[in-house]
């Protein structure tokens, strides 16, 4: 696992089984493009290191979206280098005000994975229209379903925000969740469950 040179000074760092690959440009002022799970922190500042970069160096750090997988040691390498994050407003979204803390946005791995725990469903009853116009619900795609009951997993993490209906959702080895018209929910990605539509489905749905 030993970071590789594509073009001149910007590297590929290859992780393992359900971890994210990231990038790093080495400059005078470096770029980190994703940081992996904070539970592989201490690997991923080392590949850094391999680099010759110290992480207090950092000048930038691009998320390429918010799994747990490739935001994981974004709080650590702003602390120790007080570097400015770019990411989607989605993501910065789900980090700053879904989440009561930034730590609990930063989960640890999947549950099919050593040591880790599964992410839960996040539900926001009644969003205000400033926090939905912010997302650009209003322009995502359309999805539709009737009264039914069937098994579904998430391949990628999939936020939704529902106009009409009435669901279950429960997912393996968690309890079941009540979602419904006026909710926005965000399902982890790796999750598998069990739909049962009580009422019609209508819903704004984006993934990833």
């Amino acid at each position: 696992m030993q970071p590789v040179e594509i073009i001149k000074d910007l590297f590929f760092i290859e992780r393992g089984f359900l971890n994210g690959n990231h990038f790093v440009f080495r400059s005078e002022k470096p770029i980190l493009i994703d940081t992996a799970y904070i539970a592989d922190f201490k690997e991923t500042a080392g590949l850094i290191a391999q680099l010759g970069l110290n992480l207090p160096d950092v000048q930038l750090i691009i998320s390429t979206h918010c799994h747990c997988d490739h935001i994981g040691g974004n709080k650590q390498i702003q602390d120790q280098s007080g570097c400015d994050i770019a990411l989607h407003k989605i993501g910065k979204y789900f980090i700053s005000v879904v989440s009561s803390k930034h730590e609990t946005a930063i989960c640890q791995r999947p549950s099919n994975a050593e040591g880790g725990k599964m992410s839960k469903i996040k539900v926001i009853r009644n969003p205000s229209k400033e926090q939905l116009d912010e997302l650009g619900v209003s322009d995502w795609p359309i999805w539709t379903k009737e009264t039914s009951e069937f098994p579904w997993s998430y391949d990628e993490s999939e936020t939704c925000y529902f106009l009409e209906g009435d669901v279950v959702v429960t997912p393996e080895g968690q309890e079941p969740v009540e979602v419904g018209k006026g909710d926005l929910v965000t399902f982890p990605t790796g999750m598998s469950c069990t739909w049962k539509i009580r009422k019609d489905v209508k819903k704004h749905y984006r993934f990833g």
